[in-house]
């Protein structure tokens, strides 16, 4: 069973499943957040890269929890802290700084007080958060109350075509777009592409962003 809050993915996979003869494998729109399943569904859940954008923070590992089995066990993968990108980096940091908003608006106001004890990569707000590392995570999930909590970090290289791509993929630069006015959202957008357009002169811009993997096992179980 395969679940995304995307209905355009959700047919994506199913008409790719159909298409290469498999009738094991089924799809659904859902929230990781509020999954439609029973408590003690599966043996295992997997998450690539959306534990880390749930809302409320570690509501998505929450639910991994209540739909595993005991002995059942929770692999994902999530952004970490670092990002090589040299000038790409910085440049975006610095957007960042000067266009989040000093306060979030009310139905995130959640998002402040829960720094302190949720991973910044369980809700992806860009500076507002300190960054995740393996230890705060394996922290978390541990007060879960997951055991054999393991993590491996890995560095993946990420290029990106032109501004729109970096708009679309970098998680913290769309969240603030959600919050700004229009005037000021397009005022966000022009800035970002004086400051990064010139990178792209000689072609496409990459980063090494690390990614780290986690898996952790629910008690119980034979």
């Amino acid at each position: 069973m395969g679940v995304d809050n995307a209905t355009s993915l959700i047919e994506r996979a199913r008409d790719e499943a159909r298409g290469s003869g498999r009738q094991n494998v089924s799809f659904d729109v859902m929230d990781i957040g509020d999954l439609d399943f029973p408590d003690r569904t599966f043996d295992c859940v997997l998450s690539h890269f959306a534990l880390n954008a749930s809302f409320p923070p570690g509501v998505g590992a929450r639910e991994a929890w209540r739909v595993l089995r005991p002995g059942g066990v929770l692999t994902f993968v999530m952004w970490g802290r670092t990002t090589r990108g040299g000038e790409l980096t910085a440049i975006l940091n610095a957007l960042l700084k000067k266009w989040q908003p000093a306060e979030l608006p009310a139905e995130l106001a959640h998002v402040q007080q829960a720094v302190a004890v949720v991973p910044y990569g369980f809700f992806q707000y860009g500076p507002l958060a300190e960054p995740a590392d393996t230890s705060r995570v394996m922290a978390f999930l541990r007060g879960l109350g997951f055991e054999r909590v393991e993590a491996v970090t890995r560095y993946l290289a990420v290029e990106y075509a032109d501004v729109d791509a970096l708009l679309t993929m970098v998680t913290p630069l769309r969240i603030p777009l959600r919050q700004l006015s229009p005037d000021a959202a397009a005022g966000f957008r022009e800035d970002m592409a004086r400051a990064v357009g010139p990178l792209f002169d000689s072609g496409d811009v990459a980063a090494e962003c690390e990614v780290m993997c986690f898996t952790a096992r629910k008690p119980g179980g034979s």
